[in-house]
């Protein structure tokens, strides 16, 4: 810079310095911003996971109270 001066360049430095830490923040919330959208991706698939989980509960819930009744008409037949 010609003819300029020790603050003005202290003053482009600290712009500088300013525009160089702004432009580390976007990368930095960029990189969380995909980390959650990672996240979320992950969050739904624990969750598709979960409903099958309780799908299959209540199947096997089902057979049981199926076999309970089983068992209680057998003893009926038994003792009849």
């Amino acid at each position: 810079m010609e003819g300029a001066t020790g603050a003005d360049l202290s003053l482009a430095d600290l712009l500088m310095a300013n525009q160089n830490s702004c432009n580390e923040m976007v990368r930095k919330i960029d990189s969380i911003a995909i980390d959650a959208n990672l996240l979320r991706t992950d969050l739904r698939k624990v969750a598709d996971r979960v409903t099958t989980v309780e799908q299959y509960v209540d199947s096997l819930q089902k057979k049981v109270f199926s076999l309970h009744d089983t068992v209680l008409n057998l003893q009926k037949v038994a003792t009849a």
